[in-house]
């Protein structure tokens, strides 16, 4: 169990590494400001859903669902490149399985508790500052 922690935390290390880096090529090119990186985020996130799917679909295809691959690849890498792969990820699965009302409350929740939670942490944020 250490050695795949281990390897768990190199692979979201990875990710995260990954992702700086692709936001910061792609955005240093196309902005001048350098402070939305828009672009590097929204290729990343797209990126991470395309990804996530072939290895989600590879791993589940050659029967690894409890290989240690699928935690180090999907959690590790892919959490730390980017979480809208997960949400992405979970928000088809209940489509497909039907699950309207629950996938639409999945969709809403995730987008208006990330955004309502976000303005009220840079509220705070700026109330701690000052």
């Amino acid at each position: 169990m250490p050695l795949q922690l281990l390897a768990l935390a190199f692979a979201g290390a990875m990710g995260t590494l990954a992702r700086y880096g692709l936001t910061v090529a792609i955005d240093s090119r196309l902005l001048h400001d350098g402070k939305h990186p828009l672009y590097g985020t929204l290729l990343s996130n797209a990126l991470g859903c395309l990804l996530f799917g072939v290895a989600l679909a590879y791993l589940t295809a050659r029967a690894m669902d409890d290989h240690p691959a699928r935690l180090i690849l999907l959690t590790g890498f892919m959490g730390a490149f980017t979480t809208f792969s997960t949400y992405a990820y979970l928000s088809s699965d209940l489509m497909a399985k039907q699950q309207w009302l629950l996938a639409g409350g999945h969709i809403l929740a995730h987008n208006a508790v990330g955004i309502a939670l976000f303005i009220a942490g840079a509220a705070l944020g700026a109330k701690l500052a000052a």
